[in-house]
Order: structure tokens, then sequence, then C-alpha cells
């Protein structure tokens, strides 16, 4: 999954560039020695729009049209990983999102869902067991096989 969230830092660095946007964002590598990162993807910025902390999650389509809470997100010191990322987005003033790569089979190009994590959130405390219906969610363009990130994207 390391090359996808690549791809998103990238994308998003370049919509901040082109339309002059002061604001950056980059990875957070996970030592094997943490307790659990907060989240994948960091984007700093003075404008809360572009404020914000970023989930990748990476999933197989042609076997998995959901996203499992309990098998596709981590526990850690007792905590489901997604209370930890709605505790950091509250607690740092930061916009949390959720990228799920959907793999579609070989051949095919993969595809990008962009989810507000505060919905992923509400779904998973409300007692749902997955999230469905990935392919609803806003989509991310892609232009000579990069992904593209939008004003429509960050919402």
């Amino acid at each position: 999954m390391t090359a996808m969230e690549n791809e998103i830092v990238k994308a998003l660095n370049t919509y901040y560039k082109t339309n002059n946007i002061k604001a950056l964002s980059y990875r957070l590598y996970q030592s094997q020695y943490s307790k659990g990162q907060w989240c994948d993807i960091l984007s700093d910025s003075l404008d809360p729009k572009y404020f914000l902390a970023i989930e990748c999650k990476s999933i197989d389509y042609t076997k998995y049209k959901t996203l499992n809470f309990k098998s596709r997100f981590s526990e850690a010191e007792g905590f489901h990983q997604l209370e930890r990322e709605h505790f950091f987005t509250k607690q740092t003033g930061r916009k949390g999102l959720l990228i799920i790569e959907c793999r579609m089979g070989p051949g095919k190009p993969r595809e990008c869902y962009i989810i507000d994590m505060a919905h992923v959130y509400d779904a998973w405390k409300s007692g749902q067991k997955s999230l469905k219906n990935i392919t609803s969610y806003n989509k991310l363009k892609r232009e000579k096989g990069r992904y593209v990130i939008t004003e429509e994207d960050l919402g």
C-alpha cells in the first residue's frame, strides 16, 4: 500500500501547488516498534480545509465489496484504530478522511474512493460491521495513470 499512499501525497501536493494553496502533505511512516500510528498521511495548513489526517486502506474489490471494521483496522493498547484516529482529529482540529483503494482485478486500473472519517467513525460506533457500497462514495479522478485531487474531493 506504500505506493498508493505516496500517490495520494503527490496528488495533494500537486493540487496545493497548482492552486497556490499554502499547505503540505506528507506520509507518516510506521515503526515496527510503535504501538499504532495515528494515521497514514498528514496535511498541514493554516487553512482548516487543508488541515487533514488521512487513513489509507487497500482492498481486493474482486473479493471484498465492503471494508470490514474488525479485520481492516488495528487494535493497539486496547483501542480500536478508529477510536485512536477520532481522538487524534478531535485533539488536533484536523479533518479526517479515509481513502480506500479498490484493486479491480488483473488488467484493470485501481480506483480510490474518499470518505469523511466522521461518517466512518459514526458507522462503526453505531454497531455496523463494515462500510458498505464503497464505490458509491466520491471517486478520485485519474489522469495519465495518476490520481488527481480536486476541490470537491476535500469537501
